[in-house]
């Protein structure tokens, strides 16, 4: 009798066991350790719009930013209002979410997953049915599986997972693109509620959707494209901070269930006194932060026009000397242009190539980078205790010269100012047809 009982409660471990090709297809997404995403989703949910995106993630840690659409606007029925044209920043690490929005000086940490905000995590896509925000690598099925059937046809598994309630999740495991899934879905009662089909593309060594479409009983309800990925790719190993955030020394951190305002120093979190002496000190770099306050003074930026066609910033000055900006050139460029799907991921292969070109070379040089760094550093706080003295430096002495320093940091980026120059922005100009030259939009959508 005994012996009955355990080949029963044998079988019934097998049954909840799950299926080697669903095994194999959930580590294959999950072997990357770090990736850069850059996608667009259209549906019913954006009324006919496109809009634009980037994923990374390094570990377990996961930043998102949506851009708007190609005119940068994020809100268009209340474009010119505040923030309508403001990105969204949402940074998972270490089990705290941190949310910011473009154009305002606050930033915001949730502790508790009951206040997180949706936030799609791009890795699960073409992995479930829905492509909802809730769902996670951890959790791609609404309901836990009560049992795993697996039928095999050619190089496609056949694997369904089936609930206490009598629903249905049924992946297409496609063994010839490393147990990718092309087709997901979802039944309940017998009745196909939702589908998800993926077509899929080979970034490095990584199979990943180049496009998922998303059906609710049939009717087509939402596209994820992908215009560009990088896994595992040197430039993207290194830790996400909440300067990904795109914030900087003087903005406002707020936390769930404390009252306590801190401030971002560039590095960490202090308290409001200690950044105030660290600005009067020389330590701490407030000048984005001036800036970001002047504007609000004379009624400019704060995000009521789209930046895309911003004038004053659509150059981004300094951009040939910082790699870290060639990937908001580059997306501006594509905006502005009109550029279509395949012009598109054109632009965002002839960006990593020269990103990495020029990340390369400072590499090689990064003791000369971090020396320079220090020294501005230095010739900051002097000012900052006289005004007078980085302009009485001595020959002897350039390095404690602020506009010195500056003028060595530019000879030393000479270089990456070249493949900026002679690389990056020519090839992107090349892909552009003479319609496209001819008809470029000088001024925002009034949709």
């Amino acid at each position: 009798m005994l012996h009955f009982v355990a080949i029963l409660l044998c079988l019934s471990l097998t049954q909840v066991e799950k299926p080697e090709a669903l095994r194999r297809m959930e580590d294959a997404r999950r072997r990357p350790t770090c990736g850069r995403i850059e996608w667009m989703r259209s549906g019913e949910s954006l009324n006919g719009r496109e809009e634009y995106a980037t994923s990374r993630f390094v570990g377990c840690d996961h930043l998102r930013i949506i851009h708007g659409d190609k005119d940068g606007v994020m809100r268009p029925a209340q474009l010119g209002e505040y923030f309508s044209c403001s990105k969204d920043y949402v940074l998972l690490k270490n089990r705290e979410q941190w949310t910011h929005t473009e154009d305002t000086p606050t930033v915001v940490a949730y502790v508790n997953p009951a206040s997180f905000r949706p936030m799609f995590d791009i890795r699960t896509l073409g992995l479930t049915p829905t492509g909802h925000a809730w769902l996670t690598l951890d959790r791609l099925s609404p309901n836990p599986a009560e049992s795993y059937s697996e039928r095999v046809d050619g190089p496609i598994h056949e694997v369904t997972a089936r609930s206490a309630n009598g629903s249905e999740q049924t992946w297409y495991i496609d063994e010839s693109k490393d147990y990718a899934p092309v087709r997901c879905t979802y039944t309940s009662g017998g009745v196909l509620v939702s589908e998800c089909r993926a077509e899929y593309e080979q970034f490095g060594d990584v199979w990943f959707p180049r496009q998922a479409t998303f059906f609710i009983r049939g009717k087509k309800v939402k596209q994820v494209t992908v215009l560009s990925a990088a896994f595992d790719d040197p430039a993207d190993f290194r830790e996400l901070t909440l300067n990904d955030l795109d914030i900087y020394p003087g903005c406002n951190l707020g936390r769930e269930g404390l009252n306590e305002v801190r401030m971002w120093d560039g590095h960490t979190a202090i308290s409001p006194e200690d950044y105030f002496k660290g600005v009067e000190e020389g330590r701490i770099d407030n000048s984005r932060y001036k800036a970001f306050l002047d504007d609000v003074k004379k009624g400019k930026g704060q995000g009521r026009t789209p930046k895309t066609y911003d004038l004053e910033t659509l150059g981004l000055a300094g951009a040939a000397y910082e790699p870290g900006l060639w990937e908001e050139f580059v997306r501006r460029f594509i905006f502005r242009h009109r550029l279509n799907l395949d012009q598109t991921r054109q632009a965002w292969r002839i960006h990593k190539e020269c990103q990495g070109q020029a990340y390369e070379y400072m590499q090689k040089h990064r003791k000369e980078f971090d020396d320079l760094e220090k020294d501005t550093g230095d010739a900051r706080q002097i000012e900052a205790k006289d005004p007078k003295a980085t302009n009485q430096a001595s020959t002897s002495q350039p390095a404690h010269a602020v506009k010195a320093i500056e003028k060595q940091r530019e000879r030393l980026l000479g270089p990456v100012q070249m493949i900026f120059d002679r690389k990056l922005k020519p090839r992107l100009e090349r892909l552009l047809t003479p319609e496209q030259q001819a008809a470029l939009t000088t001024q925002p959508s009034t949709r």
